[in-house]
């Protein structure tokens, strides 16, 4: 891709993909208040941005592993 290509893309694709969880539903979860949630979210939007995560289930999936991981 040229430049104006990748600027094209991300102007008209890649800056609207959004997690569907927000911080408050990672609270929800049960995870406490703190940098895990950022890390969470990044994870969360990554995931989004490779096509791991398709739906909202995967994404809920994706945080119960991140917990289980980090006990």
């Amino acid at each position: 891709f040229s430049s104006k290509k990748w600027i094209n893309c991300y102007m008209n694709y890649l800056r609207h993909i959004r997690p569907t969880l927000t911080g408050d539903d990672i609270l929800d979860m049960g995870i406490p208040p703190g940098p895990m949630v950022g890390d969470i979210l990044a994870s969360l939007h990554r995931g989004k941005m490779d096509g791991e995560l398709i739906s909202r289930q995967d994404e809920v999936d994706m945080v119960r592993r991140w917990v289980k991981q980090s006990h």
